[in-house]
């Protein structure tokens, strides 16, 4: 759960094209801090998360459920927005609306697979602090999966990302098309720090030295570091915006002088 967190920082970028990321993963994981809490159950359509108490000061809502039954570290994610605060050009899924019917359907899940799930809640519009929520672990009872088996790994001496296939899944589900992946790299410091970046790309190639070395020249880290990759599809499902975890590559090591 605590790489969970620290990749999953990457995904909030206000769909610009590229930004880069630092994460210390010591913030505080609570379930009684603040009055708000959340349950989750497996249903036929995936995994239903119940809200109670969304705080009134909340602006923005991060969900991330891990396969733990795949033990490979991917996951999803779907975020929500205040959405006049943020006045992004597009409307996001909307935080208010939420509020509204404080119940999600995450369709993305498979049969019999064991999820944990977390819930991150940001109360300030530059995203700098948040508290982590979790619940028990969760059996999904069915939802839409990955049919295919889509493989991502480092080529071209480890300066770009290579994925072999397009994901394919169990139903029809349509891709966001200014941006068919979220292509991430991490470079790991140590257990708890992590610097990196993410970008929207709609090939199946990417320069992930771009990332790694905009990363070093930003935070200016050295040494011989290792290096991870990670794949997500964009989707648009239920008039909803998903980022739905693919592939992620083994871990490279690069140097950095």
């Amino acid at each position: 759960m605590r790489q969970l967190r620290s990749f999953g920082r990457i995904f909030l970028i206000f769909i610009i094209v590229l930004t880069f990321f630092g994460c210390a993963t010591n913030r505080g994981v609570s379930n009684t801090e603040t009055e708000f809490s959340f349950t989750a159950e497996g249903s036929p359509e995936g995994i239903i998360v119940h809200f109670n108490n969304i705080p009134d000061d909340a602006v923005h809502l991060s969900v991330f459920i891990e396969d733990i039954t795949l033990s490979d570290q991917i996951f999803h994610q779907v975020l929500f927005w205040d959405n006049e605060l943020f006045e992004f050009e597009f409307q996001k899924n909307d935080l208010a609306a939420l509020r509204k019917i404080p119940d999600l359907l995450i369709p993305f899940a498979k049969e019999g697979h064991e999820y944990d799930v977390l819930v991150s809640i940001y109360t300030d519009k530059n995203l700098d602090e948040w508290t982590d929520y979790t619940s028990p672990n969760v059996i999904a009872k069915g939802g839409i999966y990955l049919t295919n088996n889509p493989s991502l790994i480092f080529s071209d001496n480890n300066r770009y990302l290579s994925l072999s296939v397009k994901p394919e899944f169990s139903e029809e589900v349509e891709f966001f098309q200014n941006g068919l992946f979220s292509y991430s790299v991490m470079v790991v410091l140590d257990e708890d720090n992590v610097r990196g970046g993410s970008s929207n790309w709609n090939e199946f190639t990417f320069p992930a030295h771009e990332i790694y070395n905009g990363s070093q020249e930003y935070f200016g880290f050295t040494g011989l570091l290792p290096v991870v990759g990670s794949v997500q599809a964009n989707l648009i499902h239920g008039n909803m915006e998903w980022i739905v975890g693919v592939a992620r590559t083994e871990e490279v090591i690069i140097s950095f002088q």
